[in-house]
């Protein structure tokens, strides 16, 4: 009788837990990694301009991490095909007028991460949406949140904006 009543109490115990995960915002998105953290192209909540905005993200994080790495941002910046000349653009543009004030440190702060620091394990999806805003936030580290906003132009989906790079602050 004590197993039952203990095995029942258990089973309530682990449904309340995950009702309770389920209602957090990021417990319910996958991730678009997989246990092996490649690519899950087959999930849902896992299409293109999620895929663009995680992998722009994490590589740029991922060259952040690389303190051997010399290449300037906006360097960094106009190697890549996954961002619109907009967001080359003005984020050159962000770093250069601050640069003007203060040609030491800039603008002061990371313009991309709209931060000082950053999630040094990446970024996760936060939150599904059908607008063009992809919603992330810091992997084991939440309080880091990032929105990117991705347009499609012809048949691919590019970055446009994230932090106050190329966007108003209305959208972000």
């Amino acid at each position: 009788m004590r197993r039952v009543y203990w095995i029942t109490s258990m089973f309530t115990i682990l449904i309340a837990i995950l009702i309770i995960h389920q209602v957090h915002d990021y417990s319910t998105i996958n991730t678009c990694l997989d246990n092996g953290g490649t690519w899950n192209y087959k999930s849902s909540y896992c299409d293109l301009k999620h895929i663009v905005a995680l992998q722009f993200i994490n590589d740029y994080t991922d060259h952040c991490n690389n303190i051997e790495d010399t290449i300037s941002l906006i360097d960094w910046i106009s190697m890549r095909d996954d961002v619109t000349p907009a967001f080359e653009q003005g984020l050159s543009n962000l770093i250069l007028e601050a640069e003007k004030t203060d040609t030491e440190l800039g603008p002061g702060y990371d313009p991309i991460f709209n931060a000082q620091d950053y999630p040094s394990e990446g970024y996760i999806l936060a939150k599904n949406s059908d607008s063009s805003m992809v919603y992330l936030v810091g992997k084991n580290q939440e309080q880091f949140k990032l929105n990117v906003k991705v347009i499609k132009v012809e048949d691919t989906w590019l970055v446009d904006g994230i932090s106050e790079v190329s966007a108003s602050s209305t959208e972000l």
